[in-house]
């Protein structure tokens, strides 16, 4: 009975020691927490993005839609950054474009490419933006109020370092171009016409992918024809007489004809020029003279060249 009485007091003594030594872990915590002391490591702030804006200077690209090739305060602009933002408002305040709702580089990224466009709509749909040429008609639906000389940016920037613990803001410069094609037309002044008319092979009207800038046509195969009528003051050789913008296609035109006096002429195609290309923020020149400019043309005939 005495030996039971010493088993049962040691049992007793090694329960109360074993409740002891769980009671942190049934209060809830570590019983090494009053020991070790974590790292103190700060979470990392987002950094908001603002972007530097510019257009892109060219010798052959359309005349900028902008004042002074500049943009202007309050001006603004539509920003894409992929998988994050779709059509995110920035405007220009005191020289940057600073979003209007916070718009922050990915922690989580490495680089992310952005994207961007002038002016802002907020009529975006699956990320592609409405457009139109100068000689659309096309005054319904998507395209009521579709911007006709739309500009677009894109920059890969990698994630910004820091250069204070108290820099917030990482600045990407955009340098924005034209991306409808310009045409321009230009007559001798020994070219007697009335009107010219040209006939596009897609439909003036059509979407701007804001990721990656490209035009395309909402009706790629229902051809589009306008008449200019030729005014005598510009019917010289320094005058133009065209000086529209139109949506890009390496094959956009499928014929150019001109009336003179109810005579109708076509000038192209011919046998030295099958195709004319307009390009995404260029222009392409075309002149049209007499046969005598060409040498392989008479004088009566009336010859159309694209100039270099």
């Amino acid at each position: 009975q005495t030996r039971i009485k010493i088993v049962m007091s040691k049992l007793r003594i090694y329960i109360q020691l074993l409740f002891w030594a769980l009671l942190p872990t049934l209060m809830g915590c570590s019983a090494d927490d009053s020991l070790v002391l974590l790292p103190n490591i700060p979470e990392e702030e987002p950094m908001e993005i603002r972007l530097y804006a510019t257009t892109l200077a060219q010798a052959d690209a359309a005349v900028t839609r902008i004042s002074n090739g500049s943009f202007e305060a309050e001006d603004e602009i539509g920003v894409c950054i992929t998988n994050y933002y779709e059509n995110t408002l920035f405007t220009l305040e005191g020289g940057y474009f600073t979003p209007n709702d916070a718009c922050y580089f990915p922690l989580n990224e490495e680089e992310v490419t952005i994207s961007a466009y002038y002016p802002y709509s907020a009529s975006i749909s699956n990320g592609k933006l409405p457009v139109k040429s100068s000689i659309s008609d096309m005054n319904e639906g998507d395209w009521a109020n579709a911007t006709k000389d739309p500009l677009w940016a894109t920059n890969i920037i990698q994630k910004p370092t820091r250069s204070t613990t108290t820099t917030t803001t990482a600045n990407v410069e955009m340098a924005f171009q034209h991306q409808l094609a310009c045409l321009q037309v230009k007559v001798d002044d020994d070219v007697t016409m009335n009107t010219i008319t040209i006939i596009f092979k897609n439909g003036q009207y059509g979407y701007l992918t804001i990721s990656n800038g490209q035009i395309t046509s909402a009706n790629p195969d229902a051809s589009q024809a306008q008449t200019w009528i030729i005014e005598d003051e510009t019917n010289t050789s320094t005058g133009l007489s065209i000086n529209e913008r139109f949506l890009p296609n390496e094959d956009a035109i499928s014929s150019i004809s001109i009336n003179d006096n109810g005579v109708n002429k076509i000038i192209f195609p011919n046998d030295t020029t099958n195709k004319i290309s307009l390009v995404s923020g260029k222009v392409t020149k075309i002149r049209i003279s007499k046969g005598n400019n060409a040498s392989t043309r008479n004088n009566d005939e009336i010859c159309l060249s694209i100039e270099e």
